[in-house]
């Protein structure tokens, strides 16, 4: 792999970035449209369509994403990213009781069946990437993780070069996700004598969804957010001091399984004016305008893209004289199109 570079080299040679990864039971939910792509995987491996790759013996179904981006060398290989990888074994509730964490999986585990992975794909790639959702730095490589992928959007971007530090420290790769932050709409019952209602993230203090305003508020912080997430997770993972700019990996990813309840969906809202008396009877928050969510990382793309693309278009193109336009007359002979110079 390639050593350190700038964001533009990276984006602009058609590193991964800045697209939506989704995440489901199945492996490989979305992949970058570059040979060799998703469906070649699925027409190799269709055992992977029927099944997770990391067949592991306790009732939680991992679930992961696949893609497979181009290098900085120019080599494909498929990254997969999981969803709650390495856990704790047991947990303990507000009333101070412990419970057994029901997905929890022991490294040894999952290190048979990463090498399990790596070893039915080593034939076609000769490197596979695997993701952990998962801040611990002791288990996750002795799990056989290359590297963490988290999905945390209470995580704040402030917080990403601490964590991209302790990666690299332990060798590990790292991806910090793009996210508009947590919204969450709150049941209407629950039988949890521990449940809490979330707070919005990122914190706006007194906000009051009820006003126009507070409304307007809440739609800046998100976009506010997008754009911290963005700039951050692309700062330490092209900073030349820390893992992934050693050894030429850059991922973005944006963090969202669509879950409205949740209030993260990048997917387009109602504008405020569109929301019928009945949906604003219960309590729906939508902005002005309600897809600003979707606006704000194409914005963020086609300012590293669209430059360095028009700089490779003019590089690229031969250099012509357009003879038609000169306004001397044109010797019989001449061409009647265009010459190089």
């Amino acid at each position: 792999m390639a050593g350190a570079r700038t964001r533009r080299d990276f984006l602009a040679q058609g590193l991964w970035a800045g697209a939506a990864l989704a995440v489901s039971p199945l492996v490989a939910a979305a992949a970058q449209a570059a040979p060799p792509g998703l469906a070649d995987l699925r027409r190799l491996y269709p055992d992977l369509e029927r099944r997770p790759p990391l067949d592991l013996s306790t009732r939680y179904v991992p679930k992961l994403g696949a893609l497979l981006p181009r290098n900085a060398d120019g080599r494909f290989g498929p990254v997969f990213k999981s969803f709650r990888t390495v856990l704790p074994e047991i947990s303990t509730d507000c009333l101070g009781e412990e419970h057994p964490v029901s997905d929890f999986t022991s490294h040894s585990a999952w290190r048979r069946q990463t090498d399990s992975l790596r070893d039915t794909l080593r034939a076609d790639f000769d490197h596979v990437i695997l993701l952990a959702d998962s801040l611990e730095f002791a288990r996750t490589p002795a799990s056989g993780f290359d590297g963490i992928g988290i999905y945390d959007n209470f995580i704040p971007p402030e917080q990403y070069r601490g964590y991209a530090e302790g990666a690299s420290r332990a060798g590990l790769l790292f991806s910090f996700n793009v996210n508009p932050g947590y919204d969450q709409i709150e049941p209407r019952e629950t039988s949890d004598p521990c449940y809490a209602p979330r707070d919005f993230a990122p914190p706006t203090p007194s906000l009051d969804f009820g006003t126009a305003v507070g409304r307007e508020r809440a739609a800046l912080a998100s976009a506010a957010r997008i754009r911290a997430s963005w700039e951050e997770t692309l700062a330490v993972q092209l900073d030349p001091d820390l893992a992934n700019a050693r050894k030429g990996f850059l991922l973005v990813y944006v963090n969202s399984f669509n879950e409205w309840h949740e209030g993260h969906a990048f997917e387009p809202m109602k504008d405020w004016a569109e929301l019928t008396p009945d949906e604003r009877a219960l309590g729906y928050r939508n902005p002005e305008r309600g897809d600003y969510r979707l606006r704000t990382p194409g914005e963020l793309q086609r300012s590293i893209l669209e430059p360095a693309l028009r700089k490779a278009r003019i590089s690229s193109a031969p250099r012509i004289e357009r003879v038609a336009s000169s306004s001397y007359p044109r010797p019989a002979s001449s061409p009647t199109s265009s010459r190089r110079v």
